[in-house]
């Protein structure tokens, strides 16, 4: 029997972020859907097969108290996938830190090329690591996986790749974004964060790229235009990247009674934002898929992108999409908060778009990979 490795790092050690939801809803699929692969498959700590209670438990649970190893590979992975014979080994975080055995096929996920893109926007240290391994991640991939047609293009121009090796596998929304009661959503943020206006929603990171400084300058441009007062929601874990810039322009904007910076919000909460929000606005300048928008419109929500990257393409028709500067952006807000019925269409059809994505579609889809390298190559 041949055995196939995931490595799962991510799952455990970056809950909540794209990495983290990518590799944790692909195991939780891959036990969920009965997904029959015909062959072993392990996740990355020593001994535990895929199938097993406590992997489901672990992975429901997202168990995120595991220190982070500087030498992982080392440590916890190079011993087990030589002595298991691995056939197939998938590493789902943009293929870094792993060194598939000879004889192995490897199988990557590729989300973005950021650093290749926008590098101003990564840490010296990510960068270096990023564009040092890449190159050869990618040509040592048998099969790529890329996030969306985007990324894929982006492989193509960045390096000399055979189109065949790259297939397209879009990711999805959580099945917790779904549309909720008014009344039990506004009570819980009532409760647990004092928020009882209304207001604009952003969900996400903080760096340069997200291109938050425009959405406070243009929530700035059309606050009093508003039908009524809305304060603006930007949740993100505080530190790093434009939040400080963001906390100084709204101070220097007189804006710190309108504007509010809850920090990290465990993903359970993340729902009751989203449903009773007036608007999500997510202004990003670049990203390789962009799940917030997603989830947003998953519940229902009226969204705003920006009209570049991936994001035209994972919306659809789905979100309104503009121009990434605070005057489009502004107009932009007007419209959906003024307009009820522009509001009701925007909710209708995310509804309508984000149901054409699932986990368990990506699941398979990626199974389906799998079976046909084994195939092909054994």
């Amino acid at each position: 029997m041949m055995t196939i490795l995931f490595d799962a790092r991510a799952a455990y050690l970056y809950p909540g972020t794209g990495l983290g939801t990518y590799s944790r809803q692909l195991l939780l699929q891959f036990l969920r859907s009965g997904l029959d692969l015909g062959e072993e498959i392990y996740y990355w700590r020593p001994h535990r097969r895929i199938g097993s209670a406590q992997l489901r438990k672990d992975l429901i649970r997202l168990a995120n108290t595991l220190e982070k190893e500087p030498r992982f590979w080392a440590a916890l992975m190079e011993k087990p996938v030589c002595e298991r014979g691995v056939s197939l080994l998938h590493l789902p975080n943009n293929g870094l830190g792993g060194k598939p055995p000879a004889g192995a096929g490897l199988v990557v996920t590729i989300h973005d090329l950021i650093p290749y893109i926008m590098p101003e926007t990564c840490s010296k240290e990510y960068l270096k690591i990023f564009t040092e391994q890449m190159p050869y991640v990618v040509e040592r991939a048998a099969r790529i996986i890329a996030v969306s047609n985007h990324t894929r293009l982006d492989l193509e121009r960045t390096f000399d790749l055979d189109p065949q090796k790259i297939l397209v596998i879009p990711e999805a929304p959580d099945p917790i974004y779904r549309p909720m009661g008014q009344q039990a959503v506004r009570a819980a943020l009532r409760e647990v964060y004092g928020l009882d206006s209304p207001f604009i929603l952003y969900i996400g990171g903080f760096s340069p790229r997200k291109n938050l400084t425009a959405l406070i300058r243009a929530y700035a441009r059309v606050r009093l235009d508003l039908v009524c007062p809305h304060e603006l929601v930007i949740i993100g874990k505080p530190g790093k990247g434009s939040y400080p810039d963001c906390r100084k322009l709204v101070s220097s904007l007189r804006l710190d009674r309108w504007v509010r910076f809850p920090g990290f919000v465990p993903t359970r909460m993340l729902p009751y934002f989203y449903n009773a929000a007036s608007a999500f606005v997510y202004p990003s300048l670049y990203e390789g898929f962009g799940l917030p928008p997603l989830e947003a419109m998953a519940c229902g929500t009226p969204t705003i992108t920006s009209d570049s990257s991936s994001l035209p393409e994972v919306v659809g028709d789905g979100a309104l999409r503009t121009a990434s500067d605070p005057i489009s952006l502004a107009q932009a807000i007007a419209e959906v908060v003024n307009q009820p019925q522009k509001a009701a269409d925007l909710r209708r059809l995310a509804l309508n778009r984000a149901g054409q994505f699932s986990w368990r579609r990506t699941a398979w889809l990626v199974a389906a990979l799998y079976r046909d390298f084994l195939r092909y190559c054994y």
